[in-house]
């Protein structure tokens, strides 16, 4: 039987991907609880820094080709449940 896109390495990064994604929108709901939105935006900055580090890294050619998509997608699922975290969290506790 031949390798499928979900049998293959993309199903892995995807699990992680989603993971990363969870764990982010968790943490910043549970950030918005004691922090006001300029707390957290500034915690959402340092979160794009880390993902324009990692971009950078992949694209200076400091990673390896085949970890391009790998990191680009967990880092920017990461990246979008933070903003998600941010909008959920601001909103339960106002």
């Amino acid at each position: 039987m031949g390798d499928t896109i979900w049998l293959g390495d993309v199903m892995i990064w995807a699990g992680l991907a989603l993971t990363a994604f969870s764990l982010s929108v968790w943490y910043f709901i549970a950030e918005a609880e004691n922090e006001d939105f300029i707390g957290l935006f500034w915690r959402w900055l340092l979160l794009l820094t880390a993902v324009a580090g990692f971009s950078a890294a992949v694209f200076l050619g400091f990673l390896p080709s085949e970890a391009i998509l790998p990191v680009l997608f967990l880092s920017f699922a990461a990246l979008l449940g933070g903003l998600l975290g941010i909008v959920i969290g601001l909103f339960r506790s106002r």
